[in-house]
């Protein structure tokens, strides 16, 4: 028994083994075990751990907010492992690689004794008995049979082979330098760096000595690991200064027509230029064929939410929908995605002179399946309803208001405004406190880049109050009125989290309303199914869509506040970089929407 043991262990190390060396280290082991009654006398053997040399660095240098970067980087071609020889020199840092936080030589080979033909114990050179290194092998043969998981067997497998701290055994870290040949000198890839040494230009990138233009080459590069040329972004904006600005700026206008990697390191580059030296810039659009591949992904991994602003997005401001959207948002929605439009339009009048058009009176050209088949949310997210057939009902409704701590947080901060940047009345006023709004009258003659400075400035004294809501500074439709700074408590976020929390909810009141339940009802017994324990959609399980997404004309932002990282689309032809995860679309409008209802509403190969 314990020689099939001992024997299917071999195997699975052998096979698992990193490098010639690592098998011919077990081999001599495996040779000494006694397995007819009598044991063999080996000399000793040098042990050197592997090193896995085509492993890129994985931790990026700083987290970006936007997107999902891919932090793979690829392997270098070795050809034959074969050539590599057991050497005693220890490995030496390549050229160029200052930036590793730790660069180790690998340490010296450990002398192993072999097996004694006396009898005697048998112990390492460190003192511990050979027979703790069997009954590991047996505990991690045991483990093996367990554990069916490929990373679990192969968990099992790197502690057998390299041991463990904790069990007191000596543990060389892994190493990043060139990699000596048998003859001493430095083996090298076939482009000429040497091997084992970071060839992407990422470590390059992460030099403090690195130059603009290195640095810049490198992210302009679309052949580099996307993640190298991010890193290369990070290492520019790192420098600062007008030369630092302008390099970023570069980047950014590089590579136009690029797939999925050049848009990632356009958005870094954007990034880094707002954040570092307050200057935000528009993403451009995506390319056709990039657009493309986003409308496959969601067509073959369709969402759970999606969610659509209306005017100027599925539609033109206050136009009934048309046809072609009407058919693709219930085609969404019959595939199995909670489709929603979050609007900030009421959807009743205030009173009978209110001329607005409703959003109620512009879905009217849809027909009663369709409407039946989303969920419409009005009113900046605080009002969601359902519909019965030809009429809309109410299940939910927000109450929002200022606190006092947060009145006076606000109105503090007004004042600081005010001290900085003057006073200004106007019809009486020089500003005003709603329920749950506040806003402010600004000088006449005030700029727009002043404008925006005091809306940031008024931003920071709010945050450092704890009243987190978004400040907007707009300029007057004429010059002779003055310009105002604004905030609201209610932003489009409401509707998007209360959305994420309920898609269980919303299918469950969708049947009760279909199957007769009485409107005046519905409020309540909405309020009952969301009581039940839901799971709450994952942002990335979603994709939201609007058009307003950029300088201060912000109305979508709370899209992206309600669901971190969820897939952004801007069909407005615009979007702030600083946004996670938005994608600029090369449609704008009705056509851009529907191209996205279109996508998740597709019959896939494995759906028909």
């Amino acid at each position: 028994m314990k020689k099939t043991l001992n024997l299917a262990l071999v195997t699975a190390l052998l096979v698992s083994a990193p490098g010639p060396l690592a098998t011919r280290a077990i081999a001599a082991v495996v040779t000494g075990i006694q397995v007819s009654g009598s044991a063999q006398v080996l000399p000793g053997v040098s042990v050197v751990p592997s090193v896995q040399l085509g492993q890129g660095l994985s931790a990026p240098l700083t987290q970006t907010g936007v997107g999902s970067l891919s932090a793979n980087l690829p392997s270098v071609a070795l050809g034959s492992i074969a050539q590599v020889q057991p050497a005693a020199t220890p490995l030496r840092a390549a050229a160029g690689i200052q930036a590793v936080p730790t660069v180790q030589a690998l340490k010296a080979a450990t002398r192993v004794s072999a097996l004694s033909a006396k009898g005697e114990q048998l112990r390492s050179k460190d003192g511990r008995p050979m027979a703790a290194a069997i009954a590991s092998l047996q505990t991690g043969a045991e483990k093996l049979g367990k554990d069916e998981s490929a990373s679990g067997r192969s968990a099992v497998l790197s502690t057998l082979f390299h041991g463990s701290r904790r069990s007191g055994i000596a543990e060389t870290p892994a190493v990043v330098g060139s990699v000596p040949s048998a003859d001493g000198k430095q083996l090298r890839s076939g482009d000429g760096a040497p091997l084992g040494a970071e060839t992407s230009g990422r470590a390059s990138a992460l030099s403090s000595g690195a130059d603009l233009g290195g640095l810049e080459t490198v992210a302009k590069d679309s052949s580099k690991p996307q993640q190298a040329r991010v890193d290369a972004v990070a290492a520019i904006a790192k420098q600062g200064g007008a030369a630092a600005k302008d390099a970023l700026i570069r980047v950014s206008e590089a590579n136009p027509q690029g797939g999925a990697a050049d848009y990632e390191v356009h958005r870094a580059a954007l990034k880094a230029v707002a954040e570092t030296f307050d200057d935000i810039r528009s993403l451009r659009p995506v390319t056709q064929a990039h657009a493309d591949e986003i409308l496959a992904k969601l067509a073959s991994d369709k969402p759970e939410l999606a969610i659509f602003d209306y005017d100027d997005t599925l539609e033109a401001n206050s136009v009934p929908l048309s046809r072609e959207t009407s058919e693709a948002l219930k085609a969404a929605a019959d595939a199995g995605v909670e489709t929603a439009i979050l609007t900030d339009r009421p959807d009743t009048k205030r009173d009978e002179k209110d001329k607005g058009i409703t959003v109620v009176e512009s879905l009217e050209s849809m027909t009663p399946a369709e409407r039946a088949a989303i969920t419409l949310v009005s009113s900046r997210g605080t009002r969601t309803l359902l519909y019965k057939g030809e009429q809309p009902v109410l299940v939910k409704e927000e109450d929002i208001f200022w606190t006092d701590q947060q009145k006076e947080v606000i109105l503090a901060a007004a004042k600081l405004v005010e001290e900085r940047y003057g006073r200004q009345e106007y019809n009486g006023k020089t500003q005003e406190l709603s329920t749950y709004a506040f806003s402010k009258i600004m000088p006449i003659g005030m700029t727009s880049a002043q404008i925006k400075e005091a809306a940031v400035f008024m931003q920071t004294e709010l945050l450092k109050g704890g009243v987190d809501v978004q400040v907007v500074g707009r300029l007057a439709r004429k010059e002779t009125d003055p310009p105002y700074i604004s905030v609201s408590k209610i932003d489009k976020s409401i509707g998007v989290v209360a959305l994420r929390s309920s898609r269980n909810a919303l299918a469950q009141m969708r049947d009760a309303l279909r199957f007769g339940l009485p409107a005046k009802w519905a409020k309540t017994a909405y309020t009952l199914l969301r009581k039940i324990p839901s799971r709450t959609v994952s942002p990335q399980k979603m994709v939201v869509v609007g058009d307003q997404f950029f300088d201060a004309h912000v109305a979508d932002y709370g899209f992206v506040k309600g669901a971190p990282g969820a897939l952004a689309i801007s069909v407005g032809g615009k979007a702030d970089p600083r946004l996670q995860n938005i994608f600029v679309w090369p449609t704008q409008g009705r056509i851009g929407s529907t191209a996205v209802l279109q996508a998740m509403g597709r019959k896939v190969p494995s759906e028909m």
